[in-house]
């Protein structure tokens, strides 16, 4: 079985299909940095360069740690670095990065909370015991307290705070818990703790053995749900999210391939696309469409009050007929059965006195809807239930297509 590792399984989870790309197909393509990642990583490298010195026994300065940040920015800059928020600027990043470096410097100074052990360890683990499930991952900094306790440490530079509820949640550094546990069984205490950089936040979680024992199971369950879908790419579905705008295969996705297309081409080429015009023509109808009905349910509010009237009219005149100009309207009394719904308390008795007397069959239809939704679901019928069904049942492949928010121009 394959090496896995949290940012594989949470490829997965965000995107099948650019799991797929990534770890099964492996097409050859230009990898591009995000401006976000870009920065992030001048963030590691310097908080690294910060904890390599104190290891050997030189502490820098802050002036020595922002040289650093500044030196290994213009060093490792290039042109093909990806800014999706045009608003801001490769040097508005910078300087994010910057003052993140020089607030986390100020934070901890001297450092000396504890004593670091690993920079950037690899720490590998399997998670069953045959060997078959095995997970890796990189720890920002291992370090160790004077009671004993170990300190995950990992540096976030997101433009979002977590809560603690999050933080408690996280599968990453609960996975590199186990892998630390693994390797050194008398590290007891272990304490998971995030830097979130832009905020000069500080998140800590701990983990007992039941928890970590849950992470375990999840992961092998999710290796095994990936595991079971093989290589075929109709077996990894898309799931367009804001994401797809830093995803390297943007150009192949089904997804996301015309909008990419499209941004490679002149104004001109733009206003010629088959797609846009079509996109554009079909919103332009909906639009129209959904004008036309909010009149048609305006109108049909002021029919539902004329009625109310008439039929008030009718019995104040004791008659069952109204007559006007042109047409005339009958006023009918209707009887409209009211029974237990399928959340009501007393549904199952009302369904048991139908079978005592005879009428279920009589009154009861199959809901196609929920028959859909579980023959869908993977987990509602057992292999064998589902052969039993299939000389009835037979899925039927549409394409539909809708209208949502968001596009390009150009």
């Amino acid at each position: 079985m394959p090496l896995y590792s949290h940012s594989k399984l949470s490829t997965f989870q965000n995107c099948p299909r650019q799991y797929w790309f990534r770890y099964i197909e492996k097409p050859d393509i230009e990898k591009v940095d995000s401006i976000e990642a870009f920065m992030g990583t001048r963030c590691h490298d310097a908080l690294e360069d910060l904890y390599k010195y104190l290891f050997n026994g030189r502490m820098l300065s802050l002036d020595e740690v922002l040289e650093r940040f500044d030196n290994i920015w213009e060093k490792k800059w290039h042109d093909d670095v990806r800014i999706v928020k045009e608003e801001f600027t490769a040097e508005d990043y910078k300087n994010v990065g910057r003052k993140a470096v020089e607030d986390y410097y100020n934070q901890y100074y001297p450092f000396d909370d504890s004593r670091t052990i690993e920079l950037e360890k690899l720490v590998t683990a399997s998670l069953d015991p045959h060997g078959d499930y095995k997970m890796r991952g990189f720890i920002d900094r291992l370090a160790r307290r004077d009671d004993g306790t170990m300190e995950i440490h990992d540096y976030k530079t997101n433009s979002r705070l977590p809560t603690q509820q999050d933080a408690d949640e996280d599968r990453q550094l609960a996975l590199y818990q186990l892998c630390i546990q693994n390797a050194w069984p008398d590290a007891k205490d272990v304490e998971l703790i995030w830097h979130y950089l832009r905020f000069g936040k500080e998140i800590v979680s701990t983990r007992t053995p039941e928890q970590i024992e849950g992470v375990r199971q999840g992961c092998t369950d999710l290796i095994d749900g990936i595991e079971e879908r093989g290589e075929e790419v109709g077996n990894f579905q898309t799931h367009p999210s804001a994401l797809c705008n830093w995803c390297d295969y943007r150009e192949l996705c089904p997804a996301m391939g015309h909008k990419a297309s499209l941004e490679k081409k002149t104004p001109k080429e733009y206003a010629e696309d088959d797609g846009v015009k079509l996109v554009d023509r079909w919103t332009k109808v909906q639009n129209e469409r959904k004008s036309l009905q909010e009149q048609i349910n305006e109108l049909k509010d002021e029919e539902d009050e004329i009625e109310k009237e008439v039929i008030e009219f009718a019995r104040q005149h004791g008659v069952d007929i109204v007559t006007g100009s042109t047409q005339h309207t009958e006023i009918q009394e209707k009887t409209k059965l009211s029974y237990p719904r399928s959340n009501d308390e007393d549904r199952k008795k009302f369904e048991a006195k139908l079978h005592e007397v005879g009428m279920w069959d009589d009154v009861t239809d199959i809901d196609w809807r929920k028959l859909q939704s579980v023959w869908l679901d993977g987990e509602k019928l057992e292999s064998h239930q589902r052969n039993e069904f299939r000389a009835f049942i037979s899925e039927i492949k549409e394409r539909k297509a809708s209208l949502k928010k968001g596009g390009i121009e150009i």
